[in-house]
């Protein structure tokens, strides 16, 4: 989807550069968070105060390298700005908030 969007604006390269960014940043977390998730995965009763922990330090992870790709990216980012907040609000925040409705009324 995302690249569709980057191919409709004409962003192709800054959109490819982005995404490998971003793609890596989480594929790095995710390997680091991986013994912890086994851990809680196969624990007989894992502590709900653990798992809030983990999605919390998992979720400021993640918002971190938002901030820190914004950051080494800031002059293509301000000449893009609209296109960049159009960007995150369709497709990075939206899917949280709606996973987030999903698992508190069910």
């Amino acid at each position: 989807m995302e690249k569709i969007i980057a191919n409709v604006f004409d962003i192709d390269d800054t959109a490819e550069h982005y995404l490998f960014q971003k793609h890596t940043y989480r594929n790095f977390i995710t390997l680091c968070f991986l013994p912890v998730i086994i851990f809680l995965v196969y624990s007989p009763n894992p502590a709900k105060n653990a798992i809030f922990t983990v999605i919390g330090i998992f979720g400021f992870a993640i918002l971190y390298t938002y901030f820190r790709i914004i950051r080494k990216n800031g002059s293509l980012v301000s000449r893009n700005w609209f296109y960049f907040i159009l960007y995150l609000c369709a497709l990075e925040i939206t899917p949280y908030v709606i996973l987030f409705k999903l698992i508190t009324t069910s």
